[in-house]
């Protein structure tokens, strides 16, 4: 009537925690391993358990293998156990135990392997699993007040990496940062590319929505209803910027080779780029010039030595020596206070170049700055102002040494036009000319080389018309004295013209 009494005044959540059986006194008639699963009554010995496999493992050297970092990984496996149902599907506490003991150690050997035996961490491939090696060393643990056993490899030796380490010099920035530090380097490959090679080069980082549409639409060509998977190649990237794919594929192998070339660039070679950048700058400042980072290192050089001869008046000797270092030809005065054409002024065919000592080093040193004979590049007279003139340079010769023919500046253009239009043979003491293309070879013109005269151009076989407009001496056939230079072109041309169509009347017949 007590009991009754007391339980009545109870609510029911009450009266079940009172009546409720203790289950302790009733698993004591079961052995331990045939016990029931119970999560509340087997969490003391779980903890044991996941404290033991994590101070089995523990590696105070490797923050992943932390104390408190395995026992957290630890109750993140029992909680991934409880929600997969172990529970329910372990018949008793020994086969549950067994389970969760195989996953811990499962796990924190995983664990050991990502981060202490990777041949990719490491650069050690670890031994197979049954030639491992364990040595065991007592240590103090903190956390439980006495000594434990902790297992470690004996095979290698653990390599650490830390960004707390002041003789490493690696600085990490702001996770946020990482758009920006990307677009630097961006920045610094395109300095390296032409206009159309960074056209190509954004498509690859950003492609347009035109790429998308054609990667779209191939990858829905011929498929069902099943997965379709989009892939943007270099076909739909070339299309998007309306290349064709053999271009864009070279365009994508220049911009590996460049930016592979410049990645494998040393300490050194980046100091002299570096320096090389700094005078270019400091010398498109001091005279005036844009150039864009891409412009051809020729061109660079022929660009400076111009701007030097046309501003001579701010060379000095830094100026000089930035514009070594540019590899640029720095201009010298004569004692007549007059530009030195030397390198920089050589024309071919011209008079004062044919008769220079220093021709051929002259033609070498122009051609090494983008001017000259090879380069196909020659300045003008008229470019920059009088003071440019060739001075050639005379010397001393052996008495049997064959000098080329001195004329006037209008013998020089003749013989130049002849040199740039036909083709210029050597034949017993006299030079011939005939036509580039002819079938038939056949000598149109001759400059006689004679004490008397020293310039005589000849005309070989002239037309009836022709003659009639030449001068005749000893049968053969001379421009008039009293013709100019473009009378004597003129002559030239119709000598040309007419020898042409002989030509192909004999052909057709």
């Amino acid at each position: 009537m007590v009991m009754t009494s007391r339980l009545g005044n109870l609510t029911d959540s009450q009266v079940f925690t009172v009546v409720r059986p203790r289950f302790s006194h009733i698993y004591g008639i079961f052995p331990t391993a045939e016990q029931p699963v119970i999560l509340d009554d087997m969490m003391p010995d779980i903890n044991r358990l996941i404290h033991s496999v994590s101070l089995r493992y523990t590696d105070k050297t490797s923050a992943y293998l932390a104390y408190d970092e395995m026992v957290g990984e630890a109750r993140l496996k029992l909680a991934e156990l409880i929600d997969r149902g172990e529970l329910v599907r372990q018949p008793t506490r020994g086969h549950f135990f067994k389970f969760f003991k195989a996953a811990l150690q499962n796990n924190a050997r995983s664990r050991v392997q990502k981060y202490r035996f990777t041949e990719k961490r490491t650069g050690v491939k670890p031994p197979p699993r049954e030639q491992r090696v364990y040595a065991t060393k007592h240590e103090d643990d903190e956390h439980i007040g006495h000594d434990h056993v902790v297992l470690t490899p004996e095979h290698h030796k653990n390599i650490e990496l830390s960004l707390d380490d002041e003789e490493l010099n690696l600085q990490v920035s702001d996770p946020l940062d990482i758009g920006s530090e990307t677009n630097e380097i961006i920045e610094d490959w395109n300095m390296l590319l032409t206009a159309v090679e960074q056209l190509v080069f954004k498509q690859m980082t950003e492609p347009n929505e035109l790429a998308h549409v054609y990667a779209q639409l191939d990858a829905y060509y011929r498929k069902t209803c099943s997965k379709v998977v989009i892939r943007l190649k270099d076909p739909h990237l070339a299309l998007g910027l309306g290349m064709t794919p053999e271009l864009f594929a070279e365009a994508v192998l220049n911009i590996r080779q460049k930016i592979q070339v410049y990645r494998n660039m040393t300490d050194i070679e980046r100091a002299r780029i570096n320096r090389y950048s700094a005078t270019l700058a400091s010398l498109k400042q001091l005279f005036g010039l844009q150039i864009p980072p891409s412009t051809d290192e020729m061109v660079i050089r022929r660009l400076l030595t111009i701007a030097a001869r046309d501003q001579y008046s701010k060379v000095n000797q830094q100026v000089a020596e930035m514009l070594e270092t540019c590899g640029a030809k720095v201009p010298r005065l004569h004692q007549n206070d007059q530009l030195s054409c030397y390198g920089v002024l050589f024309q071919k065919n011209n008079r004062y170049c044919n008769h220079c000592g220093l021709r051929e080093s002259c033609s070498i040193e122009a051609s090494n700055v983008g001017l000259g004979e090879i380069a196909l590049i020659a300045l003008s007279p008229r470019l920059l102002g009088a003071r440019q003139t060739r001075v050639p340079a005379i010397f001393p010769v052996e008495s049997d040494t064959r000098l080329e023919i001195v004329g006037t500046s209008d013998e020089a253009e003749i013989v130049t036009y002849l040199d740039e239009t036909f083709v210029r043979t050597n034949r017993r003491n006299e030079i011939y000319y005939t036509q580039k293309d002819a079938t038939r070879r056949s000598f149109l013109f001759c400059i006689e080389e004679k004490t008397e005269a020293p310039f005589r151009l000849r005309f070989c076989n002239p037309s009836d018309d022709l003659k009639q407009r030449l001068r005749g001496f000893k049968r053969s056939w001379y421009a008039p004295d009293t013709a100019t230079v473009q009378d004597i072109i003129a002559l030239i041309d119709q000598h040309a013209k007419e020898s042409m169509e002989v030509d192909a009347v004999e052909q057709s017949t």
